[in-house]
């Protein structure tokens, strides 16, 4: 299933659950696979900080984009 065009995540349920789930599970297995998924989910997200002037992130982030 992909994500349809426009639609948005919200940026801190998305950090909280998917990364901080990725890095738990990283923390708890070593397995180097999931310390990669984290970094590169944690690169996907880091646009959410362009645009903004109070340097905290934008309220959720487009999947397509």
């Amino acid at each position: 299933m992909s994500a349809q065009p426009d639609h948005y995540a919200p940026f801190f349920e998305t950090t909280i659950r998917y990364l901080g789930g990725t890095l738990s599970a990283y923390a708890l297995s070593g397995e180097p696979v999931l310390a990669r998924l984290a970094d590169e989910l944690g690169q996907l997200l880091i646009p959410a900080f362009d645009g903004t002037t109070s340097g905290l992130p934008a309220y959720s982030v487009n999947v397509e984009t």
